[in-house]
């Protein structure tokens, strides 16, 4: 290192001649945080150059302590390279939770202060995530980002980019409390991504909140909102309540649009109450536009479940009216994720959405859903990722079969529904396919997976997943088809061997709660099930990786978002967590609806 603090070159060859710019690339393709642990214990020169990355990222959990206990807390002296800062607000300790510290209001002003002190101890600051999940009484935790001089701090940081908030409880159960359910956004300058989800408030003021934070950054080019709405938790999939005028997405577009141009944004996600129906007047036209220069977006995340459109619940939910014309204009459409594929927007991807090549739909279908006919008459030539979800539900045996087209010899085929995958109904639209997340029960539906791996010629990124509502771990033991191999881990390895010896592209396989990559052959060099190694992936690289990285349900006001991190059972808390599960299930079929203990026990 010379007289400047930089990194300069070793004179005595090897890899430490080769320039710290060199390096500096190289560490940005390193996720992995054992890697780079290791990394900069190699050498004093490996030190300086990786231990920026190493710790790059800074998260904490405010309910883990008390207040005064992150007080008597040193700030580490490697924030100052921290680029990217995550405050993680979960379960404070109850009766119920024994872990973490004990809330009361009264202790906002300590996490803020704490959450300030780090702020500015963070000179190169990029990236603030906020995520409250405390369902704690009365909203109260969400106040802690009301605190005037947090804001200001964060407001003041010089190179703050990308601005992430999502406040607590998606399902809005008590208006009053919610209001606590927002923040001050004015004066937070030059963004370049802003995503608020969640939010709730008086909707004047929320407007002009909204409205006043996109005027100061006209040079966004990543947009999200979402807001706290009712829900018939009744229902599963959950139902949002639509009542009402529906129109604060409207009102929005044309306050901004007064006094300041489109944005040139290349992600739009639109969640919860962002709804895009009719302009109240039809002379409003696209309220759209007067948001958003469409021409420019990439990426579209849209909310489109089904919702009750009355109060009286008993009636059957709707599909929300998007109006998929105001998006017409988005020629350069790259992605596009959606919570249902339902007939109008199938008929505008099939005209006016040809460009699309990845798509995601976020709810998770049952087998007998009849919205899935939609896939069957899908028509997407470069579609080159697809990511849908299942649920468990019981076999019927009345119900009729499914009548498609084998890909093969274009002929008629009948197969019962529970056997075939997302790759039967759209068999014209897989031949580009690099990345593919579906739920699939090994059991029933393998053989007719596996037909199609094959074709799968370019595929590169392959997740596979449990049906939700589906209890017992996966793979289920009595999926192995290798004898002697129980251990769901061991055989979600011997299945991606076999995978890959069907399909010489593959180079990357999730199974559930597992991810590997294939370090031998050499992508697209055959090879027998034998011959192909794996190795495991660590949490950052998988959260690299778009597929592996998203949450089996949408988190984000309905819109897909990351995973939590997570630590894996030991294979005896996997046992214990089967017995239980399979006595609950007994219990419930003898009629025993009053399980309190055992519940409990599970949970």
């Amino acid at each position: 290192m010379d007289d400047s603090g930089q990194v300069v070159p070793s004179a005595d060859g090897g890899v430490s001649s080769l320039p710290p710019e060199i390096w500096r690339v190289v560490a940005e393709q390193i996720l992995g945080q054992n890697t780079l642990r290791a990394l900069v214990q190699v050498c004093r020169l490996f030190r300086d150059i990786f231990r920026p990355f190493l710790h790059r990222k800074f998260s904490i959990d405010l309910g883990r302590h008390e207040p005064t206990a992150w007080e008597q807390k040193t700030l580490p002296v490697c924030l100052r390279y921290a680029k990217d800062f995550e405050v993680i607000i979960n379960e404070f300790r109850d009766s119920e939770r024994q872990s973490g510290a004990y809330y009361n209001i009264d202790l906002n002003d300590g996490y803020a202060a704490f959450v300030t002190r780090a702020l500015k101890a963070m000179p190169n600051l990029h990236s603030l995530r906020w995520l409250n999940s405390s369902l704690g009484e009365d909203y109260d935790s969400c106040l802690i980002l009301s605190n005037a001089e947090l804001l200001a701090t964060a407001k003041s940081c010089p190179n703050l980019q990308h601005l992430f908030i999502q406040f607590t409880n998606v399902f809005l159960d008590d208006p009053v409390n919610a209001l606590k359910c927002n923040t001050s956004l004015k004066g937070f300058k030059t963004l370049a991504s802003l995503e608020l989800f969640q939010f709730y408030g008086k909707e004047p003021e929320l407007i002009d909140n909204m409205a006043n934070i996109l005027r100061d950054c006209p040079g966004l080019k990543r947009l999200g909102l979402g807001l706290a709405r009712e829900f018939d938790c009744d229902q599963i999939p959950e139902i949002l309540v639509a009542t009402g005028d529906c129109d604060f997405l409207e009102k929005l577009c044309l306050k901004y649009g007064t006094s300041s141009s489109p944005l040139a944004l290349e992600t739009l996600r639109l969640g919860h109450g962002m709804f895009v129906y009719k302009p109240k007047s039809p002379s409003t036209g696209n309220y759209l536009s007067k948001l958003v220069k469409f021409w420019d977006i990439k990426t579209l995340h849209i909310y489109n479940g089904l919702v009750h459109e009355t109060d009286d619940w008993d009636f059957e939910p709707v599909p929300m009216q998007v109006q998929w014309n105001f998006f017409t204009e988005c020629a350069s459409l790259c992605q596009l994720s959606v919570t249902r594929l339902d007939k109008k927007l199938r008929r505008w991807l099939n005209t006016s959405g040809k460009s699309v090549q990845e798509l995601l739909i976020t709810e998770h279908y049952s087998m007998y859903d009849n919205a899935l006919g939609n896939f069957d008459i899908l028509e997407l030539p470069q579609l080159s990722m697809l990511f849908t979800r299942e649920m468990t539900i019981s076999e019927h045996p009345n119900t009729r079969g499914w009548r498609g087209i084998n890909s093969d010899t274009r002929e008629q085929i009948y197969v019962d529904k529970y056997r075939i995958t997302t790759l039967d109904r759209i068999p014209d639209n897989i031949a580009n396919l690099t990345r593919l997340g579906l739920c699939i029960e090994l059991e029933n539906q393998w053989v007719r997976f596996s037909s199609h791996l094959p074709q799968l010629r370019h595929l590169t990124y392959l997740r596979m997943d449990s049906k939700s509502h589906r209890s017992g771990r996966y793979p289920a033991t009595s999926t192995s088809l290798w004898p002697g191999v129980v251990k769901p881990k061991e055989i979600a390895k011997r299945y991606i061997q076999l995978m890959r010896s069907e399909c010489p592209s593959l180079q990357y396989v999730q199974v559930k709660n597992w991810a590997w990559q294939i370090t031998s052959p050499m992508p697209g060099v055959p090879a027998r099930e034998a011959h192909v190694e794996l190795r495991e992936l660590e949490w950052e690289e998988r959260m690299g990786i778009e597929l592996f990285a998203l949450a089996s349900f949408a988190p984000q006001s309905g819109l897909p978002g990351p995973d939590n991190y997570y630590e894996e059972l030991s294979e005896e808390e996997e046992l214990r967590m089967d017995r239980r599960l399979a006595e609950l299930e007994r219990r419930f079929a003898a009629g025993d609806h009053f399980m309190t203990d055992l519940i409990e026990a599970v949970q």
